[in-house]
Parts: C-alpha cells; structure tokens; sequence
C-alpha cells in the first residue's frame, strides 16, 4: 500500500507542516479549512510505501523538534507544524535519504502540488460539509461494538485506493473470525451471525444540508466448500475509509 509525505506551507510562509496521506487533494482541503490556505507552489510531496512514508515522517518529527511550533488551539495536526527556518533541513534530510530507499521511495521529491482548480474553488463549501462527515466517522466507529472495531479496522486496513473497480475483498473464514473476535467451533454459523447483525444496523452521516444512510459493507458472500468470506464496499464507504486510515495513522490505533 503507498501513501505520500507531504510538507505544506502556509501562505504566509512563516510555517509548513509535515504529514503523510493517501490522498492530497483530501488532506488538502481540511487543513486548509482547519489552518487557512495553504501555499501549494511552495508545497512538496514524496511517495512512497505507507510503511517508509510513516518511518519518515516520524524520524523528522524528531529531527526537527527544536524548530516545533507550540499551537495553542489543539486542533487536528496541530503538533506538526515547524518553522519555515528548518524547511531546508527538512527537503535535505529527504534527499539524503532516497537513494538507501530504493524501491520503497520515489526517486524524487516532487514541488508543486497540483489540486484541481473546481476543487479548489469550491473549498469552502466542500471542507464545511467534509469536516462534518469526517467527524461523524469516527464518531461511527467509537460506537460501534469492539467485535465492530475489529472489523473496521480490517476493512480499513485492506481498503485499495488505487482500486478503480471497487472489487471485492476476500478473507478465509477462520482468519476473519479470528481477527474479529470470534471463538467457536462453528465458525460460518458464528461469522454469519455477526456480518448478519453488521448489516442490519446501518447508520447515519450527516451535516447540516444532507444525511447519508451507509454501512461498513454492502454484501457478504459465503463460500462455504472453500472456507472463503467475499464483502462488498460501497464506493462512497472506500473514501471515508480512507480518512479513517489517516485518523488511526495519527492516533496509532493499529490492528489489535
């Protein structure tokens, strides 16, 4: 799975924060609703796999302690920000380390980071709407049931973005009961049970013009001679994921 390390500059260019995401436009987009705009030009971005973009994201989180911005306003990414004064450490420290990563990073750091001008034109309106469901997300996830946790955090972990044709995810049935919780001897009865449950409890995302009816999957299939579990995800459920991978990346929240 790849993700990209991201350093943003604010426009007022005393400030850059350094992060990692899985989409830039998406991330774009609520910290400029959440810090103000963001200087793209100045902007720069390296990809790579999510383990080595995490590892280094972390090692410069430590590196450049001494230039930490102390935010008073505690919100979302608020311990990321550093002085403009360590940028240049900051874009060094990458290059030195690309070629002992060959494979696992981009080759380069790439400057400019190009967002869609109606995105960008429509930001305001989209970032009010996507805070919202953003936080209605997680709010989803806390209510759910441990053996639910579990599960999200299963499809969180094998959601594809690059997947375009929303196929289906597969998981022996015992390895899925396992990872969910479940202890039993019959293990489809007990799986069938749960997934059944699942579905019957949809729940709502919402902000102050529209409300969403959604559920962690669409469809499970159960192939019993092959031991196999199929689940369906509708395509708009794959984006929130995708932010709820972000939000268990801050907060290290793995799989447990």
């Amino acid at each position: 799975m790849r993700g990209a390390l991201y350093l943003l500059v604010k426009e007022d260019k005393t400030s850059f924060k350094i992060g990692i995401t899985n989409n830039i436009e998406a991330r774009y987009l609520r910290l400029s609703s959440i810090w103000g705009e963001i200087d793209l030009d100045s902007s720069c971005t390296i990809s790579g796999s999510r383990h080595e973009v995490s590892g280094l994201e972390r090692t410069l989180h430590y590196l450049l302690d001494n230039w930490r911005i102390a935010h008073q306003d505690k919100a979302e990414g608020y311990s990321e920000w550093f002085s403009m004064d360590c940028f240049d450490k900051a874009v060094e420290f990458i290059h030195s380390v690309i070629p002992l990563k060959r494979g696992s990073l981009d080759n380069k750091i790439t400057y400019g980071i190009k967002i869609d001008k109606e995105i960008k034109r429509s930001s305001q309106e989209f970032t009010k709407h996507f805070v919202v469901l953003y936080d209605s997300i997680i709010d989803a996830y806390y209510k759910s049931s441990v053996s639910g946790q579990r599960l999200i955090k299963i499809l969180v972990s094998m959601v594809d973005d690059a997947d375009i044709k929303f196929n289906p995810y597969t998981l022996h049935i015992a390895d899925f009961a396992a990872l969910v919780g479940i202890d039993s001897k019959d293990c489809l009865e007990s799986v069938k049970v749960f997934t059944k449950t699942i579905l019957s409890q949809p729940f709502a995302l919402m902000d102050d013009k529209s409300v969403v009816t959604i559920n962690w999957f669409s469809s499970v299939l159960y192939i019993s001679n092959n031991d196999l579990i199929k689940f369906n995800i509708d395509p708009s459920m794959r984006y929130y994921l995708s932010q709820l991978r972000e939000y268990f990346d801050k907060h290290e929240l793995g799989m447990s």
